[in-house]
């Protein structure tokens, strides 16, 4: 009994379906109709519209990560909140020097891990060669930090001959 019953539904929206679309205005295309009269919500951010469709919502995607070099210097970067941004400059971790985060606002930009160390390529045998510091930070909430990076040993105070990098980082 249920078989005919469910039988005679689906050949009754089957021939819906195949009709020649007459264009009167009480006629709404199928999957309107399905979708509007389901008792089954179709996700969880599903949301009936102004037509009594159900839209689905989607998260906005998250900005592409921001990569900036020593030539930034001085700077200022415009982020979004959750958004990552790379920081790559020169070192040369044989001489005992290394890249330190001096000042940041940590609920505007906090760091992401450890940073990461990338030698240059060096010919075979070749010893003492540098490389590339590379940080990794999140944008946190809106506001303006000023992100600053000596780089000097970590044995000894940092002086003002160290070099330093210094950007100025909006979170809008």
């Amino acid at each position: 009994m249920v078989r005919t019953t469910v039988l005679i539904a689906l050949l009754g929206l089957s021939l819906v379906a195949c009709s020649n679309g007459d264009s009167d205005s009480d006629h709404q295309p199928l999957t309107s109709t399905v979708v509007a009269e389901s008792s089954k919500p179709t996700s969880s951010s599903a949301q009936p519209t102004s037509s009594g469709e159900h839209a689905t919502s989607t998260t906005a995607p998250t900005a592409a990560p921001l990569t900036v070099d020593d030539s930034a210097d001085g700077t200022e970067v415009r982020l979004v909140p959750d958004q990552k941004l790379v920081v790559r400059l020169p070192a040369n971790n044989s001489t005992g020097y290394a890249w330190s985060v001096q000042k940041v606002d940590e609920d505007t930009l906090k760091q992401d891990g450890n940073p990461e160390y990338k030698p240059d390529p060096q010919p075979e045998g070749h010893v003492g060669g540098g490389g590339t510091s590379i940080w990794s930070f999140q944008a946190g909430k809106p506001g303006d930090t000023t992100l600053e990076l000596v780089y000097f040993r970590p044995w000894e105070e940092p002086v003002d001959s160290d070099k330093r990098f210094t950007l100025t980082v909006r979170v809008q």
